[in-house]
Order: C-alpha cells, then structure tokens, then sequence
C-alpha cells in the first residue's frame, strides 16, 4: 500500500476489500526493528531503517551496546546488507527517584542517573548509536523536568 498498490485481505479476524492509502507517501516509511532474536533480525535487517535496542537487552552499558552492535553488524553482513546504512538506536533507562521501585531493577545493569546521564549518552554514540530513547523511572513530569535540565 505505501508503494501506491491495493490489498485485499480475508484474514481470521479483518476482512479489507481493495483497500488504497491516500495520499501516497511522497518518500519510503522508514521501519524500525526492535529485536535481539535471530528470526526477526534476519527478516527485518534487510529493509528496515532503523534497528533499536532496549536498555537490559545491552545492560545499560555503552559496552554492552557495542557488542550487540557488533553483532548487528555481521548479521546486516550475512543477509546482504550494507550495514553503514543501517541506523541504530538505544533505549537508556535513567533513574531519577530511586524509590519509587516502577521498575524492576535487575543486578546485571546500572541505571544512568541524573548525575551520569549525558556522559552515559554520549558514551553511547561513542559505541555505535545513532539515536538515545531516554527510559525515565519514574515516568513523571518531575523526572521528565529533571531529565532535561540535566541534560542541558
């Protein structure tokens, strides 16, 4: 449909008839995958934009983001992409009440704090990344407030 074509689906649950998007789109939408696993990378690394990992996935660590990124980077080999025009992403988890307890917080990762965070971003463009979704805990304005004056 965003090539400008029509679908028809009889599906289990959606029945669509010759269905068109209107207007098509002027450029490509760009698609961004969200995996560490082997199927969806392999499937999805062919014509995806942007590949983007979530913070316990690499430890929340410039480190460990670099050898997932590694990672992705031979697979992008393996399936015949060029891997520099691939973009990657990472979700940071920064933590700025750590009592509030929304979200687990496993030993295998250290959170960024308000104190850390811009260093622990910039460590992460250092590593590979293209793109820092900040994960704030809690989800709040105050922390979103705090969040941004930290980082300037």
């Amino acid at each position: 449909m965003v090539a400008g074509g029509r679908v028809t689906l009889d599906g289990e649950f959606h029945r669509v008839d010759d269905a068109v998007l209107l207007p098509t789109p002027h450029r490509p939408v760009p698609i961004m995958i969200g995996s560490i696993g082997d199927r969806v990378l392999r499937a999805g690394l062919r014509g995806a934009a942007w590949w983007n990992t979530w913070f316990d996935w690499f430890g929340n660590s410039a480190e460990g983001f670099a050898e997932l990124n590694g990672r992705i980077s031979r697979l992008c080999t393996e399936v015949g992409r060029d891997q520099t025009t691939l973009k990657r992403s990472a979700c940071l988890l920064v933590v700025t009440d750590p009592d509030a307890g929304e979200r687990p917080r496993p030993v295998e990762y250290s959170a960024a704090t308000l104190t850390d965070a811009r260093a622990r971003i910039l460590e992460l463009r250092d590593a590979g990344a293209d793109e820092v979704i900040v994960v704030s805990d809690p989800i709040d304005v105050r922390s979103i407030r705090a969040i941004a004056e930290a980082l300037g």
